[in-house]
């Protein structure tokens, strides 16, 4: 199906259906392969951001004892990023934090590499890629000056995918069951950690400090990540969709049923939006 994109970049909150969706869209593929998957006609391929960050990693040494026969990519992501345990393995944590969100930087910039040379080999081709980013993609890219967004924008349209206060409750109880990789912005996080800490003396009416109980301090940081992103994906993006208008549309027998009316969709909101 033409499109005015070559690319739809999907963001949003991990947990949100970012993956779902993008498993209907059609084949995933990684970067070493999509340029010449993307010269087949009528192909709808899909690239998955956490397994490219996880070999990134992989390859860096990070990650070389883990099992992937037994553990998908994003769960052992989500083990080596961890939960925040307090001061006495924070080094650990911080320098988990920065490592992933330089790989995940790295992939980032694969992105307009890739479309720029397709484009360039195939101007007509048809069927858009569709990039499956991790719910940190706003911590990485911070601003539409960034020179790396406007690079991928040269290209890609940028797709929020929206949920209710009802699913944003859901979020949080499956990250308590089943974490997602969470990357913080430090400033937010380090001034949540404060308030968390002095919401504990006052509960507790002394001048001592709340300590850090993981799973605690989950429950009390993940809504203002929420909210904080929310508004950052909202900056970022060129269209929102729904999660209830995704699950709208018909999904058919073969992917390029969805695929055609998710891209009339995205292309509906971007003319809207014009």
């Amino acid at each position: 199906m033409k499109s005015s994109f070559a690319a739809i970049v999907l963001i949003g909150m991990s947990g949100v259906g970012k993956t779902t969706n993008a498993k209907k869209y059609g084949e995933k593929t990684t970067w070493n392969e999509a340029r010449r998957k993307m010269r087949e006609s009528g192909v709808f391929l899909y690239i998955s951001a956490d397994n490219e960050i996880f070999f990134r990693l992989k390859d860096k040494g990070e990650l070389s004892n883990t099992e992937l026969a037994s553990k998908e990519p994003v769960d052992l992501l989500a083990e080596y990023v961890g939960k925040f345990e307090g001061e006495q393995t924070s080094e650990k944590f911080f320098r988990r934090q920065k490592l992933y969100s330089d790989a995940e930087e790295e992939d980032l910039r694969a992105l307009p590499r890739l479309l720029r040379s397709a484009c360039e080999e195939h101007p007509r081709f048809s069927c858009p890629i569709l990039y499956d980013t991790t719910g940190s993609f706003c911590e990485v890219l911070k601003s539409k000056k960034d020179p790396l967004y406007q690079e991928i924008r040269e290209h890609a349209c940028i797709v929020y995918l929206a949920c209710s206060e009802q699913e944003e409750r859901i979020l949080l109880q499956r990250q308590m069951e089943r974490p997602k990789p969470m990357v913080y912005d430090r400033s937010c996080f380090d001034g949540w950690l404060e308030e968390y800490r002095e919401q504990g003396s006052v509960e507790q009416g002394s001048i001592e400090q709340k300590e850090v109980v993981p799973d605690d301090f989950l429950r009390f940081v993940f809504p203002k990540a929420i909210e904080y992103r929310r508004a950052r994906y909202e900056d970022l993006a060129d269209v929102v969709v729904s999660t209830d208008e995704l699950e709208a549309l018909p999904q058919g027998n073969t992917s390029s049923t969805f695929v055609k009316a998710f891209i009339l969709l995205v292309e509906d909101k971007l003319h809207q939006s014009a």
